[in-house]
């Protein structure tokens, strides 16, 4: 049978020099906090990545088996284009498939959800209101859950694990969001709410679209039900030792509840943002923010700014209940990427801690003397929610914030009009036609 696979020609290069493989106790960290951490860890996984398809879906204690990468692509320490073309300098796409099409699915949800920014704004408005008309009863059911004291034992197993370590094996989370909306019928936005707190690695898109699919409201008709045989084939003993309840999960005990119609929402157009960046000759300033923590690579990268900042927000973190440890990692990636950012540009850094964004914003842009600023587009999600007031302020003084899109989401983006399949076929194409600066270019090839 003759197949069609996709692959980087890397005319006998080795890999990117910062790709050195550093062991695979990188993986059992907690957390990546540094663009060094993530490249360490991808240099881990890619001997890994060809075991990818079939290792998958088994949830252990140290998560071995998939890459958790996640926190770094959510924050963009490392882009989606890096990890793609590392992976395929290595193999061909017929062997790796299954993990590229896991990086691109977080390109896919972001796209479908950019073309309908209601789906957020209607989320975090049905979290008000669930938790507003909650019983009593509920309200104290959704405390025991979300506290590690449901009853049933490998969930609250994996609740400790989200609280403690800001991250669970993709199989868990939907075992247990399943759990939650099929089992005990709460509503899956504040399910959403919990998981968006603590997971290192979230992000509007693919937390909410996620959860809306488990819940049937994403794909009318689908859900997605928590079995106890399902359990039983991919947890480790480790985790099944957690025994408690799971006969509530016996194979056909499960009933979906499924809502009474899905809302169909209209597709906005994509923001035309600009890919390349002109030097106007002004005195510029980048933000960074949580969006996108690697100013220094991509299309600002040969600019001259005479500053960089980024912001944290108290007022933000309480909006969107982020926990502790969500928010101190986010912050260290910004200070990782601030330093990185000052030391390519050779320029000053800041780093504003506030309890709001847009005086933090406006007090750096007038000790500055900044005319214009610069970012990469913030995405649908709490950096965009922030923007509305801050642009408003800087309009006042006459400083344009001009917003900047990678080629990446430019080209992928618009391409997730209906479901990830499709996308994924256009995304092939496109990949295949990609090359990286004349050193790695993708191309196709016939394997017998």
């Amino acid at each position: 049978q003759r197949t069609t696979s996709l692959c980087y020609a890397q005319k006998g290069k080795p890999m990117c020099p910062h790709l050195k493989a550093s062991g695979m106790n990188i993986l059992m960290s907690k957390d990546i906090t540094s663009r060094a951490d993530a490249l360490k860890r991808l240099a881990a996984f890619i001997p890994l990545a060809r075991r990818y398809s079939s290792a998958r879906n088994y949830v252990g204690a140290e998560h071995s088996q998939v890459s958790r990468l996640s926190p770094a692509l959510a924050r963009r320490l490392l882009l989606e284009e890096e990890v793609v073309r590392e992976v395929l300098g290595q193999y061909p796409l017929f062997q790796v498939e299954k993990f590229i099409q896991e990086v691109l699915w977080r390109s896919y949800w972001k796209g479908w959800m950019e073309m309908r920014p209601e789906v957020w704004t209607d989320y975090l408005r049905q979290v008000e209101e669930a938790r507003e008309e909650a019983t009593p009863a509920q309200s104290q059911r959704i405390e025991a859950i979300l506290s590690g004291g449901s009853g049933l034992g490998i969930i609250d197993h994996f609740t400790r694990e989200l609280i403690t370590t800001g991250y669970l094996h993709n199989h868990a989370r939907m075992w247990w969001s399943s759990y939650w909306i099929h089992v005990e019928r709460l509503p899956w936005q504040i399910g959403a709410a919990f998981f968006f707190s603590h997971l290192l690695d979230a992000d509007a898109a693919s937390n909410t679209l996620s959860w809306r699919w488990v819940a049937g409201w994403q794909t009318e008709g689908k859900s997605y039900l928590i079995r106890k045989s399902n359990l039983e084939k991919y947890c480790s003993e480790s985790i099944l030792k957690h025994s408690q309840g799971i006969s509530q999960f016996a194979d056909g005990a499960v009933e979906s509840i499924l809502p009474r119609s899905v809302k169909k929402y209209p597709m906005a157009p994509i923001n035309d943002y600009p890919e390349v960046v002109q030097d106007k000759g002004k005195r510029l300033g980048i933000w960074v923010h949580r969006d996108d923590a690697c100013a220094e690579i991509g299309p600002m990268s040969g600019l001259a700014p005479v500053s960089v900042a980024a912001f944290s927000s108290s007022h933000s973190s309480e909006q969107y209940q982020l926990s502790k440890l969500s928010q101190d990692f986010t912050e260290e990636v910004l200070q990782d990427a601030l330093q990185r950012s000052a030391d390519h540009f050779s320029c000053p850094r800041v780093f504003g801690d506030s309890e709001d964004f847009a005086p933090s914003l406006l007090r750096w842009i007038n000790e500055n003397k900044i005319e214009e600023v610069l970012t990469f587009a913030p995405l649908v999600g709490p950096v965009r929610d922030q923007l509305p007031r801050a642009e408003r302020e800087l309009a006042e003084i006459g400083v344009p914030l001009r917003k900047i899109r990678r080629s990446w989401d430019g080209a992928l983006f618009g391409e997730a009009k209906a479901g990830f399949f499709p996308f994924w076929k256009k995304a092939k194409k496109w990949l295949a036609q990609r090359t990286d600066s004349g050193e790695l270019q993708l191309e196709f090839r016939e394997k017998c």
